[in-house]
């Protein structure tokens, strides 16, 4: 990788090939990677030349670089914040949403977006301006076309019996054929209907620069709804596809993964197995992990542009990070790339965010912690970077607020 030095000579704006004032350009360029984001957009107001230096993608990578920055969920009794805040825990910007509690978010570029707890209500945020957008309302049965469980194909609309909701936190996805935005939600209702009962899926997709979702066929299976059992990489939505969330599910293994292209906006044929049964090598030794998972955890985790499942395993407690090595689900290569023992049994699922340039791994210690940590796989040493009480989730921000479109993770 080019040193920021290097960067400054090569791709520097045409008006700061001379010295910038009193400075020497390339020192300029280095004090100004030192400084934060947000006292960088405030400098931005001294000078043309400094606007344009702190606003070249390439200065901007290499600020990124140095200063990654996390999207947090922040709640008070008012309203829903999304701070983006540094490895220290110092917040570098606020994003006041709305005044319905939001229980998940994701990142993709410099967007993201955030849902709510009873997930009626969606929001995509731009970081960079504060624009937010919110999304067409879905919650009323008459506006969500459906499918059966037993079917993939749009079947109509939600009837107006009694239903139970289970809402999923929307997925945001760049898609980097069109460079469009597009947001994906699925949803089940469970009704009792003439004496029977009755469970319906529903897909939807929505481009941003449109006003309606639109009903695409129905997951497979049914799809879960916490955060950490959804990611999306590369315009694919992954989703675990558990036993423990059908009962119907084809007889697969707890780390099954299923796959929507938000491209295409279709469900993958293929089912994307896992790489723990993957690597048993027996039947008996499958049906122990199946019957282990309850005291065991597994999460999808998206790090540097890598699809990851972290195996949490309390009897030991430690955690495995495996990661497929080739995204081409027909070969199903996984490699275990990390064993890593944890602190104690309170930091019992702590969630990996990043692969630091120094080889540590970024993680947050959610649950009963909620500390942001780093742990060195050389030495094999856990160390505290910032407390983070007041938020209840926290991801990567894999945009800069220098440059939009930039993809720094």
């Amino acid at each position: 990788m080019s040193s920021p030095s290097a960067l400054s000579h090569h791709n520097m704006p045409a008006e700061l090939s001379a010295n910038v004032g009193v400075l020497p350009t390339d020192v300029l360029y280095e004090v100004l990677l030192h400084l934060p984001a947000n006292v960088l957009c405030r400098f931005r107001l001294v000078c043309r030349s400094w606007r344009s230096l702190t606003s070249n993608p390439d200065f901007a990578q290499a600020h990124t670089s140095r200063h990654p920055l996390l999207a947090s969920i922040r709640h008070n009794l008012r309203y829903s914040e999304v701070h983006l805040v540094d490895l220290n825990g110092n917040i570098v910007k606020r994003l006041p949403i709305a005044q319905h509690p939001i229980y998940d978010l994701n990142t993709q570029l410099d967007m993201l977006s955030v849902s709510t707890v009873h997930g009626d209500v969606s929001y995509v945020v731009n970081p960079v301006s504060g624009e937010v957008t919110t999304l067409p309302n879905g919650a009323h049965f008459s506006d969500v076309a459906f499918c059966e469980a037993s079917s993939q194909s749009v079947l109509g609309k939600i009837p107006n019996y009694p239903l139970c909701t289970e809402s999923s936190p929307s997925l945001l996805e760049h898609i980097p054929s069109t460079g469009e935005y597009k947001v994906l939600r699925t949803n089940s209702y469970y009704a009792t209907h003439n004496g029977g009962d009755r469970t319906i899926r529903t897909c939807n997709v929505i481009t941003l620069s449109s006003e309606r979702w639109r009903a695409r066929p129905c997951p497979p299976i049914q799809t879960p709804p916490t955060g950490k059992d959804r990611v999306v990489i590369d315009g694919v939505a992954y989703f675990f596809l558990s036993e423990l969330y059908d009962d119907n599910n084809f007889n697969g293994e707890p780390d099954s993964i299923g796959s929507f292209d938000l491209a295409a906006e279709q469900w993958r044929p293929l089912i994307l197995r896992g790489p723990l049964n993957s690597h048993l090598a027996t039947a008996d030794n499958k049906l122990k992990f199946n019957r282990d998972y309850k005291e065991d955890n597994l999460q999808l985790v998206v790090m540097n542009r890598c699809l990851g499942i972290v195996h949490h395993k309390k009897r030991d407690c430690s955690m495995d990070l495996w990661f497929l090595v080739d995204m081409d689900i027909h070969k199903r290569l996984w490699s275990k790339r990390y064993s890593i023992r944890c602190e104690s049994h309170a930091h019992m699922h702590p969630y990996p965010l990043h692969l630091l340039s120094d080889g540590r791994i970024l993680v947050w210690g959610a649950e009963q912690e909620r500390v942001l940590k780093v742990y060195d796989p050389i030495t094999r040493v856990w160390a505290n970077l910032a407390s983070m009480e007041q938020y209840g989730l926290v991801r990567m921000h894999i945009g800069s607020l220098l440059c939009s479109g930039l993809q720094s993770c």
